[in-house]
């Protein structure tokens, strides 16, 4: 049963700099809040936590040792709105052990995605082909408990139902389309990538993040960088 209600949202704030600031830079000095209630909240929320920033020492010193002048790197602010997920997971473009590149391997548990991020769940894992998109092995776990929006403001652990303790996160249907997705995402970057997703309560998906797969495209760089470096040097200068 769920109530109408106003979206939620959430803040983030960090500081986008320039090109080359850009590649160093991450949100650690920064923090973000989720579930606000209305409009007006977030407006406060902003407003604070901002000042909060700019008087404080912490980022300036972060700033400071990655070589960054204060005036150069601005704070940004953004305001979106949530997803209120019934399942939500991660796309791997590739197999994230063996690096195998046919493969997508999804993992999907109920509610938000930091219970997956947080490690205290054993989400559900699918394996999809990728060239004809056929869900080749498929491991359901038992999911006992999910992280849900607090109507409070946050997030909050709550019971899985016991109905759908037993159940796939997803409908097969759903996976193949997250694979189709993550392929879709791949091919526009160019590199196997690490895709965070949510699907709401209406069935829809919404990628919320890609990023290119670093554990075994670290390994694969290396071996190319060994295998030009054990190459005959032709000029010296």
């Amino acid at each position: 049963r769920h109530r109408h209600q106003a979206p939620a949202r959430v803040v983030r704030w960090r500081r986008p700099g320039p090109p080359s600031a850009g590649r160093v830079l991450d949100a650690r000095p920064f923090r973000r809040r989720v579930r606000l209630r209305h409009d007006q909240q977030a407006h406060r929320v902003v407003r604070r936590r901002i000042v909060q920033h700019l008087r404080a020492g912490v980022s300036e010193i972060w700033l400071g040792e990655k070589g960054f002048a204060h005036d150069q790197v601005l704070i940004s602010v953004a305001v979106q709105e949530m997803v209120d997920s019934q399942a939500s997971g991660v796309t791997f473009t590739l197999e994230p052990v063996t690096g195998d590149r046919d493969k997508v391997v999804i993992d999907a548990s109920w509610g938000l995605g930091e219970a997956i991020v947080s490690g205290k769940i054993t989400p559900d894992e699918y394996v999809v082909e990728k060239g004809t998109f056929r869900i080749l092995n498929r491991k359901v776990f038992k999911k006992e408990k999910q992280i849900v929006y607090d109507e409070k403001g946050g997030t909050r652990w709550a019971m899985v139902p016991k109905g759908m303790q037993d159940r796939q996160a997803l409908t097969d249907e759903a996976i193949v389309r997250l694979a189709q997705y993550g392929v879709q995402i791949e091919n526009h970057y160019g590199v196997a990538q690490d895709i965070e997703w949510a699907i709401d309560r209406a069935g829809r998906i919404f990628i919320l993040q890609a990023r290119p797969e670093t554990v075994n495209m670290v390994g694969i760089k290396k071996r190319e960088e060994r295998g030009l470096m054990e190459q005959e040097i032709l000029v010296r200068g």
